[in-house]
């Protein structure tokens, strides 16, 4: 078993991936193991259809720099809950996402890919489709997938 020693976390910023970023620290807590934060995100499918506009420029400018004040954020936090000397990156990408991550996983050498779940069942996961499970099916490495936290009963 190969060791454990860089960890990429997707992101869209939602409730599962906060979840899943919570078992990426502890788990790059006890490997001692690099993190790197990535946001994936997509043109509008409006905007896709159309040609480029200074409108949809200028909305893809704004996605990004969101995207960038976002991560910079969760990096804050990240490097926050593993101390001094954490070895914490980010990266902004354009793309589909389950391709993406897939894809930086493999040119940037990760060693485990640690990603939320929606856990989304029927009619929802046929026509939106699970990120998570593409991405374990593309994935050059080991995925862990986080599901959404249940709320407990009273």
């Amino acid at each position: 078993m190969r060791p454990i020693l860089k960890i990429l976390v997707p992101t869209d910023f939602s409730s599962c991936a906060e979840e899943a970023l919570h078992h990426a620290i502890r788990l790059a807590r006890k490997f001692d193991a690099n993190v790197t934060l990535l946001n994936v995100y997509s043109m509008p499918a409006l905007i896709e259809t159309q040609p480029i506009s200074t409108v949809s420029a200028e909305l893809m400018k704004g996605i990004e720099e969101a995207s960038q004040v976002h991560l910079a954020k969760l990096k804050a936090t990240v490097e926050k809950d593993l101390g001094s000397g954490a070895r914490v990156q980010v990266a902004s990408r354009l793309g589909v996402p389950y391709a993406t991550i897939a894809e930086e996983a493999k040119v940037g050498n990760f060693d485990l890919i640690v990603i939320g779940t929606h856990g989304r069942t029927g009619l929802n996961h046929f026509f939106i489709g699970s990120v998570a499970e593409r991405v374990v099916r593309l994935a050059p490495c080991p995925v862990l997938t986080v599901h959404e936290p249940k709320p407990r009963p009273l």
